[in-house]
């Protein structure tokens, strides 16, 4: 086995990752797929930055929340779906102590004190002065998108290359087989220089790895710029002076041949010393055009600027979607036999014996016709005068 190649496959992986190269034209960044955030605005926030923290482009914010020409109202909550993971914002309770005042707070948590009289203004239109125990709004960062990732290979040294710290250089198999070709070109083409320092991929298993806020799902690689030789050993600040940039530009130039890069994140005063470096050369400008974002401010181009990288570029990979076929085959026989006999004999024998005894009934009286045999308003006979009246009737 190579003992450049990285952990995790062997000869006939390498062979398959030579297959993969694609065409060697430029790769548009994917649209389906992205991450997805829910911002709410700010007292005095602008369009513009809430664009440049997700790096998407004011256009695609109006349309996807159909927001009008004019200022954004503070409380405002807009749908953000952008392919560069991002810190999200939530809102918290924050309990006030002893000695605590408005400009303290706001320090503590990152914000301006107007902004968080705004987020108050209702609790702060009663109360002029702050008392222990009051309850503020404030705005921190988080939650952070968290979860564990599988099929993550380690890469290890290979030609062109170092790896600073394995146990941070865990990365994709696309991610891992495009960083051994790239350096192993850059090796052969400059045989003389020293070996690249490649810096972090993402942790084992994936997740939220500080002070990063993306390398969370192993597609993305922090590689130093390429410096001169009397730089190199001391400083890692890249300036356009300090850096070497043709082999700077090669390099560059040979991870977007991949086609399987989405962004690359550089400073934009480096930015423009390779663009200027790139158009002296004689690269074409529709070429210049489709990769650079400078000399535009707009979110445009695979090579964007975003602050903190000027000691490194930000290489970003595509996203692999694998698509799972499976064939399930089942055969359900069923074989229900059911015999069932019913016998039910009832034997019914009913015997009633009835016997009635009935008392004579003395004739109505013929002229008031009642019952008893009294005449209209004659008073009721006694009990023996009834029994000797009933005897007389029987003979």
């Amino acid at each position: 086995m190579d003992p450049g190649a990285p952990v995790g496959y062997d000869g006939p992986m390498r062979s398959l990752a030579a297959l993969l190269v694609l065409c060697f034209s430029l790769a548009e960044p994917a649209v389906g797929y992205g991450y997805k955030y829910v911002h709410e605005v700010l007292p005095g926030e602008r369009l513009r930055d809430i664009a440049n923290r997700y790096h998407t482009s004011e256009k695609a914010i109006r349309r996807r929340n159909r927001l009008r020409r004019g200022k954004l109202r503070a409380g405002r909550k807009l749908r953000i779906i952008t392919s560069v993971p991002s810190r999200t914002r939530r809102r918290i309770r924050y309990t006030v102590r002893k000695g605590d005042s408005l400009s303290k707070i706001a320090k503590k948590h990152k914000l301006k004190t107007w902004v968080l009289r705004r987020l108050n203004h209702r609790l702060l239109r009663r109360r002029r002065t702050l008392r222990k125990g009051m309850r503020l709004w404030v705005v921190v960062e988080g939650p952070k998108p968290s979860g564990g990732v599988k099929g993550l290979f380690q890469l290890s040294d290979g030609p062109g290359y170092r790896v600073r710290d394995p146990r941070r250089g865990w990365g994709t198999f696309l991610a891992i087989s495009r960083i051994h070709e790239v350096l192993g070109a850059y090796s052969r083409r400059f045989p003389k220089a020293p070996p690249v320092q490649i810096w972090d991929l993402s942790r084992k298993g994936g997740g939220y790895f500080p002070p990063h806020s993306s390398h969370r799902r192993g597609d993305d690689v922090d590689v130093p710029y390429v410096l001169k030789r009397q730089y190199q050993g001391k400083t890692k600040l890249a300036t356009p002076s300090r850096m070497h940039l043709p082999r700077t530009w090669w390099l560059i130039k040979r991870f977007l041949k991949t086609g399987d890069v989405t962004f690359i994140f550089i400073n934009r005063s480096l930015q423009r010393a390779l663009y200027h470096y790139a158009k002296g050369i004689g690269e074409p400008k529709r070429y210049l055009k489709k990769a650079f974002q400078y000399p535009s401010r707009r979110a445009i181009g695979i090579i964007r600027h975003s602050p903190g990288h000027d000691t490194h570029f930000h290489v970003r990979f595509r996203v692999v979607k694998t698509k799972v076929k499976t064939k399930t085959k089942a055969k359900v026989k069923t074989k229900a036999k059911v015999k069932t006999k019913t016998k039910v004999k009832t034997k019914t024998k009913v015997k009633t014996k009835t016997k009635v005894k009935t008392k004579a009934k003395t004739p109505p009286h013929p002229r008031s016709g009642r019952p008893d045999g009294r005449r209209r308003g004659a008073p009721r006979a006694g009990r023996a005068a009834r029994s000797a009246a009933a005897l007389d009737s029987t003979a």
